[in-house]
């Protein structure tokens, strides 16, 4: 497995992605994004959405306290204006342009398969 310093270098680089907030009933989870390599496989490792910083998490191995203790004591505020993915694409220099490029398109394609 890779380090937390590689996979953030690979973050910006588009070699790692993250993906959107998983569908939980636990509230704490809307702090965290998963990562996928890029063979579309999930790490063990998540990333929180305010601070950027990452976390070892495996589903079946590692236990949540870590990251609920996180979310209560995370520097940054919770309404912070980078707070979905979409936003940490648009606002990040170091996103490659073709990956904000395809993020527009996507939701631009959600927009309109709500009309």
């Amino acid at each position: 497995m890779d380090s937390k310093e590689n996979i953030l270098k690979g973050l910006q680089s588009g070699e790692y992605t993250v993906l959107d907030k998983p569908q939980s009933n636990a509230t704490w989870w809307k702090n965290f994004n998963r990562i996928k390599n890029k063979d579309d496989k999930m790490i063990g490792y998540v990333q929180c959405v305010r601070c950027k910083n990452l976390f070892a998490y495996e589903p079946k191995n590692t236990g949540s306290s870590t990251l609920k203790n996180h979310v209560s004591s995370c520097k940054i505020a919770p309404n912070s204006s980078i707070n979905t993915t979409e936003d940490m694409l648009l606002k990040n220099n170091n996103v490659p342009t073709d990956v904000k490029k395809n993020s527009l398109l996507m939701r631009v394609l959600r927009c309109a398969r709500m009309i």
